[in-house]
């Protein structure tokens, strides 16, 4: 990892703004316990004066200068990030990277069994579905069409929709028949001629997610920093420090969706998790005051090992002088700050 000009009394410029007040306090009481002296703003930067450290929203960073600034400027986010927080692009991702591990004779990667099997189709009107079931979707036309003779909705298999570009929560369904997917469908469609100009505008990719006789889904968030592993890795993704690219040098934290499933004719049998997606911003205000006092130290946990290292800080305002272990230091494995450390590598332009 890179870093800038090493100073132990440097006052470190620093850019905070999120829409959700609960997140801004708990950076913003990070950043001022954790770094002994700081130059706050909470007015978005423009190119003339762009801050050391910007750790906003996503529409509020200014990425002009961030690739010709590789050691002296960090920000909160992957600039390119597509792949990882809209599901059907995660979903394709994947299925191309196992398409090319299989081709590759390497063995079944953990990839294999670590996400639900999915579909990914466009489509703007109920009416186009009946092609659709024919031809793309027609294992799934299978599985619905066995529901039907199933007496107890307990005996279904259920599947999820949501559209591939709409964030949090917004426009998730369950369906487990034909009738009801179809219903879903026709619930979008426009009631009027002016409703009808605005949604073709939109873009209307929709991810089906299916899960094997599963009667209940339980969604859970779990707070990661993100690392793919390499192609020769089983190791599921938690941490991620940075990425370098070209001169970009970005970090983030990610939410992670997660499917819990299970047989309800097996009561022994274990859950079975699977990933869904990854979500940029993660709805920390969910975590209420139940998890505040955690969050805060999973947010100072951030600026020790990542913030802090950038910028050759090795002095902490809440802490002595010989209590802190650089990151660097930090073994595969190991904890600190309430985070894991499982790999380090560079996850682009490394292929």
């Amino acid at each position: 990892m890179s870093s800038g000009s090493s100073s132990e009394d440097r006052k470190l410029s620093v850019f905070v703004n999120f829409p959700s007040p609960y997140t801004h306090s708990l950076i913003l009481s990070a950043l001022t316990s954790v770094l002994p002296s700081l130059s706050l703003t909470f007015d978005p930067p423009n190119e003339s004066n762009v801050p050391d450290l910007q750790w906003a929203d996503y529409d509020l960073l200014c990425l002009d200068t961030i690739q010709s600034n590789p050691s002296t400027q960090l920000i909160s986010s992957y600039v390119y990030r597509k792949t990882l927080i809209r599901k059907h692009m995660l979903h394709a991702a994947i299925q191309e990277y196992l398409a090319k591990q299989r081709h590759r004779g390497t063995q079944a990667n953990v990839l294999e069994k670590a996400i639900p099997r999915g579909w990914a189709i466009d489509i703007q009107f109920a009416d186009e579905l009946d092609e659709l079931m024919v031809d793309e979707l027609y294992d799934l036309r299978e599985d619905l069409q066995e529901n039907e003779s199933a007496e107890e909705p307990s005996d279904r298999k259920w599947f999820v929709l949501k559209p591939g570009m709409s964030d949090k929560g917004q426009g998730i369904r369950m369906f487990s028949t034909e009738d009801e997917l179809t219903a879903i469908f026709e619930s979008f469609e426009p009631e009027s001629d002016e409703e009808e100009e605005e949604d073709e505008s939109e873009d209307e990719d929709e991810k089906i997610t299916g899960s094997q006789d599963q009667e209940a889904i339980n969604k859970m968030k779990e707070l990661a920093m993100k690392d793919f592993p390499d192609d020769e890795s089983d190791d599921a993704p938690e941490e991620d420090a940075s990425d370098e690219e070209d001169g970009q040098l970005e970090t983030g934290i990610f939410g992670v969706d997660l499917l819990l499933s299970f047989d309800p004719a097996d009561t022994q049998a274990p859950l079975v998790i699977t990933l869904l997606e990854f979500n940029a911003s993660p709805d920390f205000t969910q975590s209420g005051n139940r998890l505040r006092d955690e969050l805060a130290e999973a947010f100072k946990g951030v600026i020790k090992l990542v913030v802090a290292p950038f910028f050759d800080i090795k002095r902490f305002a809440d802490e002595d002088d010989d209590a802190h272990r650089a990151s660097s230091s930090l073994q595969i494995g190991e904890e600190e700050s309430g985070w894991k450390k499982i790999g380090e590598q560079e996850t682009r332009g490394t292929w």
